[in-house]
């Protein structure tokens, strides 16, 4: 019954992988109790045992060895799991993680109900336990009828079972107690009698139960509608793509935000990105629980591990929210609060959904980031400056080396770095090479001022070293990677900067507007007992580029005249005529060759012509048959067997076009990991990222859902599908639309609903 308990949990994961751990949980439980009881240990003595047995057991359950790992593999499942569940989209995989849920669900009934059968003798009593059980499952996990009827038949089967054997326990102890050994008749027929009637319970109850009236009145209680789902910072967009936005003239007095503080500051930032997976700079690792990265804090913020910045100065302000989020059409909308350095505490009237992250300092107010009119007081700890500290002697604790990857990259950092000492001077010359010798252009129709800081971006950024122009996302991010190629503790930070010579200016008595125009970047450098120091990289912005004729220059150089050609000979009379004779004889040989046939067709000419049209004419009839093949494939989708199917084969439409433009989905990838994983990479346009999720998440509920999809849905998936094709195709060229039409890539990839028609 406590195993059966635990299999609710069918209805948030997709197969029954899970049902090896809720048998191990429910079995070990009930050996160990039986164990303690064999063994007539005391009450804690049992506890002590059954605590070191649900450890081990559990690593077994989760990993299958109890090695190190296992056991943190099973202490995070049972600490943070049951939260993961609640708050992710169903359905979610079977990790290791989550097999700890159902093995604790299982040994829980089983140890309450073995506990109860050993102390007491009341028929029925012990199914308390797995009643339990089946209660925190339901808590859990959504509905699946089926497996819900099943539940629910054998808990009374089991009920029922359970009361007639501690019943006949109790009448075979009150018999030996009497003397009466002599076994009374028709007892065999008693057991026969019991089990006819627990069966047939089970069995109308499955039935007739569903069928009474207001069986169905009452929606479930679902735990999921009061749970605060966890901040997943990586579905933000990142704050260094955006800067560009707010750099725009139309945007560039636009007052975001004032403080109001007795300290005259110039640096508000916003985010630290501390993570570069050759996509793009991220506030948190995606390889490493992105999620748990960002925890829900209070007012009071931790300090950095290092404690480093118990001597930088604490200065307090009041941060009010003008039109954070309505510059840039609304795009700009981040949910990264403004800061003064790193924060000590915040405090507001209104309610606060803080989420830190303690290893950088970045705040997130969950989950659309600060309202307008949002008020908020905190203290900060700001770094000293540069001028303040001498630097000259201090040490960094390196990093593992970054991959630069791209030629052009290590190219530069080379010769950026040559000679250097490690620490302070190499922060000086990467600094040094950008604002001294760099050009500054964030215009929106230029090329070198184009977004984007994906390393075949960065090596188009510093292509010509000696005329490098971009603005704070390249520059940053550039100046960053060169260092972590190095090995140094390097980050980027965006947030904003308020020019040194407006600082004064802007200052209304204690109060600084800070504006869009203000948004920058920067790099910082973790130095041993110092903290991280912000290092500004990026030039003046009055330094703008010379306009130059795009293409490759060229320089003069003399080059001497060619020796003339030497005099023909001189050749006798006689071999001259000769020559020419033979010359003539070729001609006429030639021009026996281009006598035509009979209709009048030259045949050399046609033998010609069809060697130098047959590599067309195969690439030409090759394309065609791809192309036909792609509408054939397109057409058996979108009117398959089922709706079902047909939004199944608008999913993977979708997925063929973006494996043209070069994205493939990851194995074992959900669909909505790769709708993710596409906006997180930027092969999405404005306006696209909701039109792929909602579309995975029909493609997820058409594929899970107990009951079959209507017509209506399948349309409206394939008009999402008909959406995003289009809004693909306008952003390429003539050429590029053609070359993707004659892809043959998706055709290589075996179709699965082609494929289920063929078992079938």
């Amino acid at each position: 019954m406590a195993a059966v308990a635990a299999f609710g949990f069918r209805g948030v994961f997709p197969d029954w992988s899970f049902v090896p751990a809720a048998v191990i949980g429910a079995t070990g439980a009930s050996l160990v109790m039986f164990g303690c009881r064999w063994a007539k240990l005391s009450a804690p003595e049992a506890i002590l045992v059954s605590l070191f047995a649900f450890v081990l057991l559990g690593t077994v359950a989760a990993r299958g060895v109890p090695t190190p790992g296992a056991f943190s593999t099973f202490f995070d499942g049972l600490i943070g799991g049951w939260a993961q569940v609640l708050s992710s989209i169903p359905p979610a995989d079977v990790t290791a993680e989550y097999r700890v849920l159902p093995f604790t669900v299982a040994w829980f009934g089983a140890m309450v109900g073995c506990e109860v059968v050993r102390s007491s003798r009341n028929p029925a009593l012990a199914t308390i336990g797995p009643v339990l059980a089946l209660a925190l499952s339901l808590l859990i996990t959504l509905e699946n009828r089926n497996v819900a009827l099943a539940q629910g038949a054998v808990m009374v089967i089991g009920a029922l079972l359970l009361g007639f054997l501690q019943q006949r326990r109790r009448t075979h102890e009150a018999e030996l107690f009497e003397d009466l050994t002599i076994e009374a008749p028709g007892r065999h027929t008693g057991w026969t009698a019991a089990l006819a009637v627990a069966a047939a319970i089970a069995i109308a109850s499955s039935f007739i139960g569903p069928r009474l009236p207001l069986a169905a009145s009452n929606e479930r209680f679902d735990l999921r509608e009061y749970q605060t789902p966890p901040f997943d910072p990586l579905k933000q967009p990142s704050p260094l793509v955006q800067i560009k936005a707010a750099l725009q003239a139309e945007n560039a007095d636009r007052v975001l935000f004032t403080v109001t503080t007795d300290t005259r500051v110039d640096r508000f930032p916003i985010a630290v990105l501390d993570h570069y997976n050759s996509e793009y700079w991220a506030v948190a690792n995606e390889a490493h629980d992105a999620l748990g990265q960002f925890r829900p804090v209070d007012s009071v913020f931790p300090p950095p591990v290092d404690a480093t910045i118990e001597g930088w100065e604490r200065v307090a302000a009041t941060i009010e929210i003008v039109e954070y989020d309505e510059i840039a059409n609304g795009d700009f909308n981040p949910a990264w609060l403004p800061n003064v350095g790193w924060p000590v505490s915040v405090s507001s009237a209104a309610p606060l959904d803080l989420r830190f992250n303690p290893d950088t300092g970045t705040v997130a107010q969950a989950p659309d980031g600060p309202d307008r009119g949002l008020v908020y007081d905190v203290v900060s700890a700001i770094p000293p400056s540069i001028d303040q500290l001498d630097l000259r002697g201090a040490t960094v604790t390196k990093r593992e080396p970054l991959d630069l990857a791209a030629p052009q990259l290590v190219n530069l950092a080379g010769d950026v770095l040559e000679g250097a000492d490690v620490g302070w001077e190499q922060v000086q010359k990467i600094q040094a090479r950008f604002v001294d010798s760099g050009f500054y252009d964030s215009r929106e129709e230029s090329e070198t001022g184009r977004s984007g800081h994906r390393l075949i971006r960065l090596a188009e950024f510093v292509n010509e070293p000696e005329r490098i122009a971009g603005f704070e996302e390249q520059y940053a991010a550039t100046a960053a990677l060169i260092a972590r190629s190095e090995g140094l503790p390097a980050r980027v930070v965006v947030g904003f900067l308020v020019d040194d010579e407006e600082v004064d200016d802007r200052w209304d008595g204690n109060r600084l507007s800070v504006v869009a125009d203000d948004m920058s970047a920067w790099i910082e450098v973790n130095f041993d007992g110092i903290g991280w120091i912000p290092f500004d990289v990026t030039p003046p912005r009055e330094r703008l580029p010379e306009d130059t004729t795009a293409g490759r220059s060229q320089r003069e150089v003399a080059v001497p005249n060619p020796p003339p050609d030497p005099p023909p000979p001189v050749l006798p009379p006689l071999l001259d005529r000769d020559t020419d004779l033979e010359e003539e004889e070729e001609e006429t040989a030639e021009d026996e060759t281009e006598e035509t046939t009979g209709d009048g067709i030259p045949v050399r000419t046609i033998l010609i012509g069809s060697a130098a049209a047959s590599p067309i004419a195969l690439l030409l009839g090759g394309a065609g048959v791809v192309v036909a093949l792609k509408r054939r494939r397109t057409r058996r989708r979108r009117h398959a067997a089922s709706p079902s199917r047909q939004i199944a084969g608008a999913w993977h439409e979708v997925v063929d076009r973006f494996e043209e433009l070069g994205a493939k989905p990851r194995r074992h990838a959900t669909t909505l990991e790769f709708a993710r994983g596409l906006e997180a990479a930027e092969l999405v346009a404005e306006g696209e990222g909701s039109l792929l999720v909602a579309l995975a998440r029909d493609a997820d509920e058409a594929a899970y859902h107990p009951s079959p999809a209507e017509p209506e849905l399948a349309a409206e998936a394939w008009q999402r599908t008909d959406q995003l094709i289009h809004h693909i195709g306008q952003r390429q060229g003539v050429w590029s639309r053609l070359r993707h039409r004659i892809d043959p890539r998706p055709l290589l990839r075996k179709d699965p609903l082609i494929a289920e028609d063929i078992d079938g």
